[in-house]
């Protein structure tokens, strides 16, 4: 064996051999994983390197910028198209109750239970019978024990109740085919001038019920609950509290009208002649609920809550 020859162990193990004069005479090298070096130690005063290099992180960068190129961009220009009326009157969904007085709902009867517009499940609860909605009815109040417990009222020895006649629908929803625009601009206006009053009317009146039964919204989400707590579904929207796994949890707090009666704001066109609005003039433009704008349009007057303030002289 002659000094600074090598000679083969294994295929991924190589030792050699020194000349004996120097320091070190037998050095090892493996290739095993398991045999790699521990980590580099940093002191406090250098920085870690990246794990990707700068370089890697740039050219993925610039490739995440071409591939979006052609997609629209989260401030570009819209598509407009054809609205229908629920881009217009925005439908709040709800869970109904059969009986107010139950314990919340849990996660896993969330698909067995029926969702219906928050502003019908208010009305529900307030009094009003829909035979596709059925709910219970008290005839003597209950007595309540603790926050989640109660004693039923007994009614045995209440009349019992004669059958009612089947109720014919508040309200008939119109087919598409059969809408018929109006025929001419007073028609237009009288329409106008009808639905803006019904829309004020729905909104005064939600107001007001909403005072006497307890509505509950999450903090972080658009979920709405009519009752007098809310759910335990874990279908809250908010992304940023992933902790929760989805639990609405203690954040159910009061909600206010525009919870319940969510309007779809619009910019306000000042000349019907010139419809395309500048993007210049974005902030001297007034907004307004959708179904306010469109009603105004039609020729009703303006209410006075959606006017604009004047200065004082």
């Amino acid at each position: 064996m002659y000094a600074g020859s090598t000679f083969k162990l294994e295929p991924k193990l190589r030792i050699a051999l020194q000349d004996p004069c120097q320091p070190s005479s037998l050095v090892v090298r493996c290739n095993d994983p398991q045999n790699a070096d521990f980590p580099r130690y940093y002191s406090k005063k250098e920085n870690k390197p990246f794990p990707i290099p700068i370089v890697e992180l740039r050219r993925a960068a610039g490739e995440r910028l071409k591939n979006r190129k052609d997609q629209p961009k989260r401030r570009g220009h819209h598509e407009w198209a054809d609205a229908v009326v629920e881009d217009i009157l925005v439908q709040v969904e709800t869970y109904h109750l059969f009986d107010g007085l139950v314990i919340r709902i849990p996660h896993a009867e969330r698909f067995s239970i029926t969702r219906v517009p928050a502003v019908v499940e208010l009305r529900i609860q307030a009094g009003v019978d829909l035979p596709e909605f059925p709910t219970k009815r008290r005839r003597k109040p209950v007595i309540r024990i603790a926050k989640s417990e109660f004693v039923d009222a007994d009614e045995s020895e209440l009349p019992d109740l004669e059958p009612e006649c089947p109720k014919t629908p508040l309200l008939a929803e119109i087919p598409n085919a059969e809408i018929v625009p109006p025929s001419s601009a007073e028609a237009t206006a009288l329409l106008a001038e009808e639905t803006l009053q019904a829309w004020e009317k729905m909104r005064g009146g939600a107001n007001k019920l909403m005072k006497m039964y307890p509505v509950r919204v999450c903090g972080y989400c658009p979920e709405v609950h009519v009752g007098p707590s809310g759910h335990k579904a874990q279908n809250c929207e908010a992304h940023k509290h992933q902790q929760r796994n989805g639990q609405h949890g203690w954040h159910w707090q009061a909600a206010v009208l525009d919870d319940l009666i969510r309007p779809r704001y619009a910019w306000h066109v000042p000349d019907l002649v010139e419809l395309v609005l500048k993007r210049e003039l974005r902030n001297f433009y007034g907004q307004a609920p959708a179904v306010v704008e469109i009603c105004v349009q039609g020729g009703a007057v303006v209410p006075e809550q959606y006017k604009p303030a004047t200065s004082p002289q």
